[in-house]
């Protein structure tokens, strides 16, 4: 390290613990570290700072003037040492002036970590060259990690919503949420996963943490405070009549306000968002009041609301979290309320329809349910939708479908004339979770069936990939209104499937937007995947993060689209997995597992396929055979839509011919327009005929929205190439190809040398445990499967033509020797 370092960063971000781990860093360089820290009850203790440097250094400083204390400090410091100081917005006036004379005589370098707002550069002025270093809010990915570590287990996405929410991703909040909450009761680890099982996190150990983050606001910083986290959000408006410019100016700077709202006139909020729980529990009106209950001026002017995506100020998610879980916290004691006071179907609809899938609920859904069916044929159309919420509870929630079917079988008896309708949504239940979908399911109902039937038929058709029957239904439907919400669920689909992936994100985006300030989880979540699927389709990247954390982050929806909600998980393990994070994508792998059919019809839906994905990605021919089965099997259940995108993905991570013969059949029944010129370019790469493919590639349009696919397929095919020794194919294909491809598209394609060559990373750490360790050992330590240990070890053995494992481990050490690091 040849500059000065600043650590810049709110308090509990974890500003020391990075000096703590650069101070390890520069010690077992050699490096002499001198440290010094600043307390908050000796702000006023002159020279306290520089005595702790004399003391590291043996010396004694006798007089007080700073030409003393800088002579005798410069001849005992080496100028090749690190003056380490914490907390340097704490130390006194003197002691910064004598270290910065010392620096500039000698020339020693300092690490330093400073609160934000409370910089003293005028005391020790910044000296070039330096590293600024601002320390960031925990992101939802990294935060579901330190949960992990701190709880020992796997935490549930609930749980994680709570914790993000309450806390903006403070490293220290995140900590103390979690521990606190553990220690009071309020987690608890159900069948391996760590669960919230209250809904909220606040108890009374977090108090005096809090009001320590508060110890350096003024009295007139700390009453503006109090009063944003007991009423707020507030209006700018509103905060500028209570408090003076300075004052308002100071606690943005602090961040301890930040903007929640994009739109004039803006909001306000308390930051971090405990704070509001803090000071909403020492006010006497919101003494009596439960969890979640307090944010009515919220609800009150939900319409206004709209959360921020401004990444620096870390409120975005965490308010997007909040509003949705205060919503509907509110919202479902309100609903239940109302149908205590009046026990009608139609009070118990609106109760179920916002409570059905929370665990908290579950009595109170069974004593609606109990006290709202009726034996006797059906009334009239709340009743039916009644008994179908009641077959989703059978299905989805019991596992119970014997019931559930005998229950449909029943209402076709009784009640004749609803049947239809119930029917056709229980058909696209049960296809939703796994069931196969006949060409009977999607007949036209005719104009005169009810909106379930015409829903039912839609989603179907989508299920199938049926575009024109589609389009077919919503041009005879669209005078309907009872037809909207689906609507809007459907048409970003469409045109995304019929290639127009850009206009069916902007629409998608629009609906969404909707969505939000309606809090109507369903759609903004189903939307939410769209777009999704849209952005993996065109390769953006930051598009499929930022929409993953936010559809994550508000929760499940319900119990019906549960499948969507796993399929975002599961795609967020996805992207864990590619930026390295196994613990990560497993734990979010075993909460879609819980939550999705092991076989779903859209790409996503069901965990066990994903398994095999990331098990099985280096070893071509056992992943060929898997893929290409797994994506059968979605075209024999009439998912052909999901069995595409399933094979696309594969043959972007992993060539095989299974798989591309897979994909054929799958787009043969279902010809969707986004994936006509990905088939065409598995064919023709698939040929063999470099010089055909190439010049195929160069009569795509520059604007296709296809090419980030197009480019992983062929990445991907010249990697096959290579891995099979087929150099010159490779050369050709990617010398011809019309773009440059990334390199990580190419990376394995480089020629192999030897036979140690040829092995992967992973069977390379694999192989190298093979001495010492057993199977199931290596999957534990390596948080892979058993299978996958088998496969790696006799993959590594052929390949290296080893006797057996001692052989095999001493030939990669002695190849590798830096493998084990």
């Amino acid at each position: 390290m040849g500059q000065h370092v600043r650590i810049i960063g709110k308090r509990l971000s974890g500003r020391t613990t990075i000096l703590r781990g650069l101070i390890t860093s520069l010690e077992s360089s050699g490096v002499q570290v001198i440290q010094a820290t600043g307390g908050n009850t000796l702000n006023g203790q002159i020279g306290y700072a520089i005595d702790q440097v004399a003391a590291a250094v043996n010396t004694e400083l006798g007089a007080r003037s700073v030409f003393s204390m800088v002579e005798a400090l410069s001849q005992e410091i080496t100028p090749g040492s690190v003056l380490a100081l914490d907390n340097v917005h704490n130390m006194d006036a003197l002691s910064l002036q004598v270290i910065s004379e010392v620096r500039e005589r000698i020339g020693i370098r300092i690490v330093a970590t400073e609160l934000v707002g409370r910089s003293r550069v005028a005391d020790l002025s910044p000296v070039w060259p330096e590293t600024l270093i601002w320390v960031p809010d925990l992101d939802l990915t990294n935060c579901a990690l330190l949960a992990h570590h701190v709880l020992g287990g796997p935490v549930d996405t609930r749980l994680l919503s709570l914790v993000y929410s309450k806390s903006g991703g403070n490293a220290g909040l995140v900590v103390a949420l979690l521990e606190s909450a553990r220690s009071a009761g309020l987690t608890e680890k159900r069948n391996g996963v760590w669960i919230s099982t209250t809904g909220y996190l606040w108890n009374e150990h977090l108090s005096a943490l809090l009001d320590g983050l508060l110890c350096d606001l003024s009295e007139d910083e700390r009453d503006l405070l109090i009063s944003l986290a007991t009423e707020g959000p507030l209006s700018i408006e509103v905060l500028q009549q209570r408090s003076s410019d300075k004052t308002l100016r100071r606690l943005f700077e602090l961040r301890f306000i930040t903007r929640v709202g994009y739109e004039e006139p803006w909001l306000a909020q308390v930051w971090p968002l405990i704070l509001s729980a803090r000071f909403q529990r020492a006010n006497p009106y919101y003494a009596e009041t439960l969890p979640g209950k307090s944010q009515r001026a919220i609800s009150a002017n939900s319409s206004l609301v709209q959360p921020a995506h401004d990444p620096s100020a870390g409120s975005g998610l965490a308010y997007l979290a909040r509003t949705f879980a205060n919503h509907e916290r509110t919202t479902i004691d309100q609903s239940f309320r109302t149908w205590q006071a009046e026990p009608t179907t139609s009070n118990a609809l609106r109760y179920l329809d916002i409570a059905l899938g929370s665990e908290e609920e579950r009595l109170n859904i069974l004593n609606v349910f109990n006290a709202s069916l009726s034996e006797g044929p059906l009334s009239d159309r709340n009743d039916v939708i009644l008994y179908y919420r009641y077959t989703q509870w059978l299905l989805l929630v019991e596992r119970d479908r014997e019931q559930a079917t005998t229950l449909i079988a029943a209402l076709a008896v009784t009640s004749n004339q609803w049947s239809s309708g119930v029917s056709s949504m229980f058909r696209f239940l049960e296809a939703f979770n796994g069931a196969p979908v006949y060409e009977s399911d999607v007949d036209d109902p005719g104009e005169d069936a009810d909106d379930l039937c015409h829903s039912s038929r839609l989603g179907l058709d989508l299920i199938r990939g049926d575009l024109p029957s589609i389009r077919e239904k919503l041009a005879k439907t669209k005078n309907r209104p009872g037809l909207k919400k689906v609507r809007t669920y459907i048409e970003p689909a469409v045109l995304s499937l019929e290639g127009r992936v850009k206009d069916s994100i902007e629409l998608a985006e629009a609906y969404r937007k909707d969505a939000l300030t309606r809090f109507d989880r369903v759609s903004y979540l189903n939307l939410s995947y769209t777009i999704a699927l849209g952005a993996l389709y065109l390769g953006d990247d930051q598009l499929l993060s930022n929409t993953l954390s936010e559809a994550s982050i508000i929760g499940r929806p319900g119990i019906v689209f549960s499948p969507v909600y796993g399929a975002i998980l599961t795609l967020k393990a996805m992207e864990s997995n590619v930026q390295g994070h196994p613990l990560l994508r497993d734990d979010l792998l075993r909460e879609a597992k819980a939550v999705s059919p092991m076989l779903g019809p859209f790409l996503g839906m069901g965990a066990e396929s994903m398994l095999g994905y990331f098990e099985l990605d280096e070893y071509a021919d056992h992943f060929d055979q898997s893929m290409a089965e797994h994506v059968m099997r979605r075209v024999n259940l009439g998912y052909y839509p999901g069995a595409i995108q399933s094979a696309v993905m594969a043959l972007t991570s992993q060539w095989g011919s299974q798989i591309v013969v897979a994909l054929e059949k799958a787009f043969d029944v279902a010809p969707l327009g986004a994936y006509t010129n990905i088939v065409q370019a598995a064919r023709l790469l698939e040929d063999g005929n470099a010089q055909a493919a190439n010049d195929w590639a160069r009569t795509l349009p520059e604007y296709a929205e296809e090419w980030h696919l197009i480019e992983q397929l062929w990445g991907s095919a010249i990697r096959n190439a290579a891995h099979y020794g087929n150099h010159s194919y490779a050369t050709e294909l990617q010398s011809g190809f019309p773009r440059e491809l990334a390199p990580r598209a190419l990376e394995g394609s480089e020629p192999e040398n030897t036979s140690i060559d040829r092995l992967s990373k992973r069977e390379r750490q694999v192989g190298l445990l093979a001495e010492e360790l057993s199977n199931p050992e290596i999957a534990e330590r390596l948080h892979i499967s058993k299978r996958t240990v088998e496969n790696h070890i006799s993959n590594a053995l052929r390949k290296t033509e080893s006797r057996d494992r001692v052989e095999l481990s001493g030939r990669i050490r002695t190849a590798f020797p830096n493998s084990g690091d």
